[in-house]
């Protein structure tokens, strides 16, 4: 993987993440099927999270024990609901209502709430924060967040187009989450699906425009994908199976994270700050300040990830170590400039 996008390594990702899909449940389906049985699923449908979500809860069941008559039942007859539900996420793809990116903006569809559910359950324990946080929802688009996100995506395919080509290629549905207490994730359970808080869609506190926190966070969560996929066929960890993965504190996170999760951070926060890099110069960007002032922070995080991750550079692989590199000459070279040209 690479920190700068890639539309082109990106489509082979993503097909080799389809193949590992099938690979599963093919495994899984004699199991639930029978022992002559599979499942067919057509090629568009293994992008769709909704797939994703269904095998991974079939794979669980399997590896636990072997389910039941009934249970393999209910778990084959969920498989082959989310294949149909893909046919429905692609007419969705067609009314986004914006020209540069037909995604599927998603309803409260069932694997995307029961993420949001994991989601939640993860978040550090807060007494005065688990109101809220057990209030959080997968909201529904009305017409104002699809201008927000068309806003957000002609952003990005004005001034970073390579960004926005990779986007089309990982990203298959956003979620939008009402409520407080997260800004946004990914699952690799619903791999493809990214959350969005809908606070994201209008200016904050500082009048950070809304149509950039949006294109920012769909940079972000993207990256996110982008890095699962990566990892799936060539991991950024050495003995990544062993369980000796090391702990550290991270620039996002309060609660320390894994290694890869600061790997991952890291080529977050490198990919955001060169969406700030193209947007801080254009006058017809409102609210310049708060932008520079975003920029500024951005750098400050990607500065400290890399700082942090280079002292476990022996704990990664060689993909995770040309991750790193890529990363610091980056920031090395828009420090070395002043600012990043364009690619």
């Amino acid at each position: 993987m690479r920190v700068l996008p890639d539309e082109i390594q990106a489509a082979q990702q993503r097909d080799a993440v389809g193949q590992v899909l099938m690979t599963v449940l093919d495994r899984i389906a004699p199991q639930l099927l029978g022992s002559a049985a599979r499942f067919v699923v057509a090629p568009q449908a293994l992008t769709y999270p909704g797939v994703f979500a269904a095998a991974y809860d079939a794979q669980n069941a399997c590896r636990a024990r072997s389910p039941s008559p009934d249970g393999g039942e209910r778990l084959a007859r969920s498989v082959d609901g989310a294949v149909q539900r893909a046919r429905d996420s692609q007419r969705r793809r067609a009314k986004s209502g914006c020209r540069a990116w037909d995604v599927d903006l998603a309803p409260a569809e069932e694997h995307l709430c029961a993420s949001l559910a994991r989601a939640v359950s993860q978040v550090p324990p807060r007494p005065e924060r688990a109101e809220a946080l057990a209030a959080l929802r997968i909201g529904a688009w009305s017409d104002a967040d699809r201008v927000a996100f068309c806003d957000a995506t002609c952003i990005l395919a004005d001034r970073w187009p390579a960004m926005l080509a990779e986007l089309r290629v990982v990203v298959q549905q956003v979620a939008l989450i009402d409520g407080f207490g997260i800004d946004g994730f990914t699952d690799v359970a619903t791999h493809g699906a990214v959350y969005i808080n809908r606070a994201r869609t209008r200016a904050d506190d500082a009048q950070l425009p809304g149509a950039v926190r949006f294109a920012e966070a769909l940079v972000h969560e993207g990256a996110h994908n982008s890095c699962n996929a990566a990892a799936l066929t060539v991991p950024f960890l050495a003995d990544a199976r062993s369980g000796s993965e090391p702990v550290v504190m991270t620039p996002l996170r309060a609660d320390p994270r894994p290694l890869t999760g600061l790997l991952q951070q890291l080529v977050v926060l490198v990919r955001t700050l060169l969406l700030y890099d193209r947007l801080a110069p254009q006058p017809s960007i409102a609210a310049t300040a708060a932008v520079a002032a975003r920029r500024d922070k951005l750098c400050q995080q990607a500065t400290e990830a890399l700082r942090v991750i280079s002292g476990h550079t022996a704990k990664l692989t060689r993909h995770g170590r040309a991750v790193v590199t890529e990363s610091s000459q980056l920031l090395a070279g828009r420090a070395a400039r002043g600012e990043l040209a364009v690619t």
